[in-house]
């Protein structure tokens, strides 16, 4: 086979076991590639030390169905040619890949979508505003610009003198706590983990199946509407 990409749970060491089956069980020019979400492709390679160059991260993000971009991470063994094969069969079932060449833990996606969810509870722990008021400001603001343009195209329009003034005069305010916010325990101490337990933060008085038909329906449009705005503006980003 040209390909294995591995998809189970994120834990450490049933990956680097189920990678050195893999190697054992491949020729030496199968691509081995992992979906973890964040765990460091270098550890996963661990125990398969003489074939660490074959294997690369193929992170697809959810939901991977109607998500365009694929990060394709290097780990610190993995070779170009395998690099450049990932990538290239990323491109060819129609995704975008994003390529991580430093093998840090939540690679792009994650990272990111962390450090918002941690600004997020913060300003609601400490009551600066209520959760659905926060939800609405990133939904309906923040999420719904960037959709149209990245953070560093916001920057490019507003001027890097204002963002390097306000980054000075906001950084040192914002949340940097090692620490999953208390929030956390609060919800889940009393079985309100999310959809399927009918509330999270939220209340959901459908099934869960429900919740994600209407996410997928909402995410198919603005999918839709934003090809079609590219394609009329002629916009490449």
């Amino acid at each position: 086979m040209d390909l294995v990409l591995e998809t189970v749970t994120e834990d450490v060491a049933v990956k680097q076991e189920l990678f050195a089956d893999l190697a054992a069980e491949t020729d030496a020019d199968t691509l081995l590639a992992s979906n973890t979400s964040g765990l460091p492709i270098t550890d996963i390679a661990a125990d398969a030390p003489d074939d660490a160059g074959r294997i690369v991260g193929c992170h697809w993000w959810y939901p991977p169905y109607l998500l365009e971009p694929v990060e394709v991470i290097r780990g610190e063994q993995t070779t170009d040619e395998a690099m450049a094969r990932m990538t290239g069969f990323v491109e060819s079932v129609a995704r975008k890949p994003v390529v991580v060449e430093r093998d840090v833990p939540g690679f792009v996606w994650n990272r990111v979508q962390s450090a918002v969810v941690r600004e997020c509870m913060h300003l609601a722990e400490e009551g600066v505003a209520s959760v659905e008021d926060i939800n609405m400001a990133i939904r309906d603001g923040y999420a719904r610009r960037t959709a149209v343009i990245g953070p560093f195209e916001t920057m490019d329009i507003a001027g890097l003198d204002l963002f390097q003034t306000v980054a000075g005069d906001l950084f040192p305010h914002l949340s940097d706590t090692d620490e999953p916010s208390r929030l956390f325990d609060d919800h889940l101490e009393r079985g309100r983990g999310g959809i399927e337990d009918g509330g999270g933060f939220f209340e959901y008085d459908e099934p869960a199946a429900g919740v994600t038909k209407q996410r997928d329906e909402g995410l198919s449009t603005l999918q839709r509407t934003l090809s079609e705005f590219r394609d009329d503006s002629g916009a490449n980003t």
